[in-house]
C-alpha cells in the first residue's frame, strides 16, 4: 500500500504564490571601470542611463573622505549634468544613496512620462555621508527616474542604485483553483491505497 503525503503538493501551491514576489535589483557600479560612462552596461537588468554620468573609485578619482560610497568603492558621478534612468519594464520601487554638494532634486515618471512624484534632498549639502532617497509606487508604473544636482554636474554621487520590478500578483482566482485541485488530488491518491 502506498502512502501520498500533502508535502507532494506543497511545491504546486508554492508555485501558484510564486509570482507575486516582488525582485529588488541594486547596482553598485563595482563591475565598472574608473573613467567609465555609463549608458547601457546595465540594459539586460532593464536599466537604460543617459546624461553622461561616470564612474569614480574611492581613493583615486574620488575623494572618500567628502563623498563616501555607501558600499564597495565605486560611485557614480554627475559628470555631464542631470542623470535619466530608464526602465524597462515599468519598477514598482526606486532609491538609492547620495552625496551632495547642492540641493537635489529627483522625480519618477510614467513611461509616457506623466510626472508621478518629486523629491529634494535633505539639505543643500552632506559632504561625508550619505543620504538614501527613494520612491514607492505599488502600481508598478515609474518607467524613468530623473536626478538633478548642478546643472554644470560634477555636484553628487550616487550608489547602491535599488529597484523593484512590479509585482505580478496572480489573480486570487487562480490561486483559488489550485488548492481545490490538489486536495482533490490528494483524496484520490488516497482512495487508491
Amino acid at each position: 500500500m502506498r502512502r501520498v503525503r500533502l508535502s507532494c503538493f506543497l511545491p504546486l501551491l508554492c508555485l501558484a504564490v510564486a509570482p507575486a514576489l516582488r525582485a529588488d535589483i541594486t547596482v553598485t557600479f563595482e563591475s565598472l571601470a574608473e573613467g567609465e560612462t555609463l549608458a547601457n552596461q546595465f540594459a539586460p537588468l532593464g536599466v537604460v542611463v543617459s546624461g553622461s554620468p561616470m564612474v569614480f573609485t574611492a581613493g583615486s578619482w574620488l575623494n572618500e573622505f567628502d563623498f563616501p560610497p555607501h558600499s564597495g568603492v565605486n560611485v557614480l558621478v554627475d559628470v555631464g549634468g542631470p542623470m535619466l534612468f530608464a526602465f524597462s519594464p515599468a519598477v514598482s520601487s526606486v532609491s538609492g544613496y547620495f552625496t551632495y554638494t547642492t540641493l537635489l532634486t529627483l522625480g519618477v515618471y510614467a513611461s509616457d512620462g506623466t510626472l508621478l512624484a518629486a523629491a529634494q534632498s535633505a539639505g543643500g549639502a552632506n559632504l561625508g555621508s550619505s543620504e538614501r532617497i527613494g520612491f514607492n509606487w505599488p502600481a508598478g508604473h515609474i518607467g524613468f527616474l530623473s536626478i538633478a544636482g548642478d546643472p554644470a554636474g560634477s555636484s553628487f554621487i550616487l550608489d547602491d542604485l535599488t529597484f523593484g520590478q512590479a509585482a505580478q500578483v496572480p489573480e486570487p482566482s487562480s490561486v483559488l483553483l489550485i488548492v481545490p485541485i490538489a486536495v482533490f488530488l490528494f483524496h484520490g491518491l488516497r482512495k487508491r491505497q
